[in-house]
């Protein structure tokens, strides 16, 4: 009976913090390890650098809504974007060679 309440709180731990890496993913930088890969970053509308509250907003958001919605009539940003004031922009030098990202 023990080793189950052991194996409860662990689960409990280790869920709690992927939960919570999940939401501040991005406020490394901009950058969560696939968008780094694709040369990505989220910054904010306003400055290049995105503040790690408007990361935490975007990905509850992200959660709230059921994943990445994208609404193609406004110029194909997530909710979370909209709602915490932050874009995705190309890290790139040479742009040629990747798709445009979201304005």
């Amino acid at each position: 009976m023990e080793t189950i309440v052991l194996l409860k709180y662990i689960f409990l731990f280790y869920s709690s913090a992927l939960f919570v890496g999940y939401l501040f993913k991005d406020s490394i930088n901009g950058q969560s390890p696939g968008k780094k890969i694709m040369y990505l970053k989220v910054i904010s509308n306003t400055s290049n650098k995105s503040k790690s509250f408007q990361n935490f907003m975007r990905n509850l958001i992200g959660l709230i809504v059921c994943g990445d919605i994208v609404f193609a009539f406004t110029s194909l940003r997530r909710i979370g974007d909209i709602v915490s004031g932050t874009k995705i922009v190309n890290t790139r030098k040479d742009e040629n060679t990747l798709p445009k990202t979201q304005n």
